[in-house]
């Protein structure tokens, strides 16, 4: 093992001898503890205080213990290809946090605490239930990409002006029918992904996008004309349909 590294076998009661197990735990940057079949967190995970990169993915997990909080070092947090329907409260004291990917799981909502993650600036959670967009995840001042593919969206909130970060949007694959005039306020926005949607007209405000590079269309219910008024509103971008 590399000191800096660690896998299912470290985390266990017996991996060390006991005056050398606090040592080795504190040296430990980045945990694996993906495709082990986990249903649950090791009650040890809470003593690799000092790690930073935490690889859950491909388990049985259906539910995050609150212990996920006291790993106040993390930054990335894969979670990936689980059974969770709800994160806990306690992963907003994650403050170092930066990335961020609960994709192909099962959750309904996000906690109002993940609106404390101010340093996170990548966030997946394609491919899950979320009916409502979480507007908690609008505090995150420094969120660069957000991507809400194949939920079940059907509007977005006018909160969505508060995420100037953003340069990537992916809500492909929802059952949105418009589109906010607040989405002229993501200045720094380059690419958007409205395919597979019920849309059927964009707001003229998105012209004020005028950095956007990518616009994808596909899969929706623009006439000809639409599509065609859009492009002139964007004419620096590469529209796809």
């Amino acid at each position: 093992m590399q000191p800096e590294d660690a896998t299912l076998k470290d985390v266990t009661p017996d991996a060390y001898p006991a005056d050398v197990a606090q040592e080795q735990e504190l040296e430990i940057k980045k945990l694996d503890l993906s495709r082990q079949q986990l249903h649950s967190l090791p009650l040890e995970i809470q003593n690799f205080s000092q790690v930073e990169q935490l690889n859950l993915e491909q388990n049985n997990l259906n539910i995050l213990m609150s212990e996920i909080g006291t790993l106040l070092h993390l930054r990335r947090l894969d979670l990936r290809g689980n059974e969770l329907e709800s994160l806990p409260q306690e992963i907003g004291s994650l403050q170092c946090l930066e990335w961020l990917c609960v994709q192909n799981n099962q959750l309904v909502a996000l906690p109002d605490a993940i609106g404390q993650l101010h340093h996170l600036r990548w966030l997946w959670l394609n491919d899950n239930h979320l009916h409502a967009f979480p507007t908690s995840i609008a505090q995150l001042e420094n969120l660069e990409w957000l991507n809400l593919q194949n939920n079940s969206l059907t509007r977005l909130p006018g909160e969505i002006e508060e995420m100037q970060g953003l340069i990537g949007l992916n809500l492909s694959g929802n059952r949105l029918k418009n589109v906010p005039t607040e989405i002229k306020q993501l200045q720094n926005l380059r690419e958007l992904n409205l395919d597979g949607n019920q849309l059927t007209t964009l707001p003229k405000s998105i012209e004020q996008l005028q950095d956007l590079e990518r616009l994808f269309l596909h899969h929706n219910y623009f006439s000809k004309s639409e599509l065609e008024k859009v492009q002139g509103w964007l004419p620096n971008c590469n529209v796809c349909f």
